[in-house]
């Protein structure tokens, strides 16, 4: 495996705890946004920032990418409305990077999940698990890509 090929896992990696130390430092809060007007804004920006570099590599990806990097640049407590509108659109986005072959179908149907989750829960929860299904679906590709 390639050091380029370490450093995608490394960012997937990064992405799906961030949620879980989020949980765990600052409990169930409104959103993962609502972290970066904690101790845990380093955390929030630099998961951001790479995720967003590692999406901008990817064709199906820069709509999100750029979402993501501008939903880091307008700051939830800040430009609260704008900053959802980009969160909701990223989100959305995501779905179009996911239509690649029928076997990644899959992912978003269980990516679709998070919407009734929403409704039961609240937003953290819905990006919590549409996090997790992000990281699931970019790991098993990389998987694919590279026959590990």
């Amino acid at each position: 495996m390639d050091n380029k090929t370490k450093l995608k896992l490394l960012v997937i990696l990064i992405a799906f705890i961030q949620p879980i130390i989020i949980l765990s430092v600052l409990g169930c809060i409104e959103s993962i946004s609502m972290s970066c007007v904690s101790v845990l804004k380093p955390l929030f920006i630099f998961t951001n920032i790479v995720t967003s570099f590692y999406f901008f590599q990817i064709d199906r990806w820069k709509i999100p990418a750029l979402l993501l990097f501008l939903l880091t640049v307008f700051s939830v407590d800040v430009y609260p409305m704008f900053h959802n509108i980009l969160a909701i659109s990223f989100f959305i986005f995501c779905i179009f990077g996911m239509t690649r072959g029928n076997y990644y179908k899959l992912f978003i149907g269980f990516y679709l999940l998070s919407l009734p989750i929403y409704c039961l829960t609240n937003f953290f929860w819905a990006e919590f698990f549409a996090v997790f299904i992000l990281c699931t679906y970019h790991a098993r590709l990389i998987i694919i890509v590279n026959r590990i």
